[in-house]
C-alpha cells in the first residue's frame, strides 16, 4: 500500500496508480524545493498563487525532476551530477567575489 503526503505524490501515479523509480525523482525534487526555498510544499497561509510551491516556484534541475511524465524526468545519478556541477559553479562564484573585494581567503 502507497502512502505519502500530498504535494509529494507523483503525477504519474495518481493517474496510473503504478509507481515507478523515477516516482522517487518526483518526490527528490519536491524536497529539493522545499529546502531551497525554505518553506513547506503546500502553505495554506499564503496568497493562492504561492501556496503550492511547486505551482509557484519551476526552475533548474528541480524542474526537470518534476516533470509529469516520468520519462521526462532525470535518474538519480543525473540529478547528482547536476547537483555536483551547481556545488563547484557556487564554489567558483564565491572565489571570484572574494578576490575581486580584496577578501583573498
Amino acid at each position: 500500500m502507497v502512502k505519502g503526503s500530498f504535494g509529494y505524490l507523483d503525477p504519474e501515479y495518481l493517474t496510473r496508480q503504478q509507481l515507478t523509480e523515477k516516482s522517487d525523482v518526483y518526490s527528490f525534487g519536491v524536497v529539493m524545493f522545499e529546502v531551497l526555498c525554505g518553506r513547506p510544499v503546500i502553505d495554506p497561509t499564503l496568497p493562492r498563487e504561492k501556496v503550492n510551491l511547486i505551482e509557484w516556484v519551476m526552475r533548474e534541475i528541480a524542474e526537470k525532476c518534476l516533470a509529469e511524465c516520468g520519462l521526462d524526468r532525470p535518474s538519480m545519478g543525473d540529478v547528482l551530477w547536476n547537483l555536483e556541477c551547481a556545488l563547484q559553479l557556487q564554489g567558483n562564484e564565491e572565489k571570484s567575489f572574494r578576490f575581486s573585494v580584496g577578501l583573498g581567503f
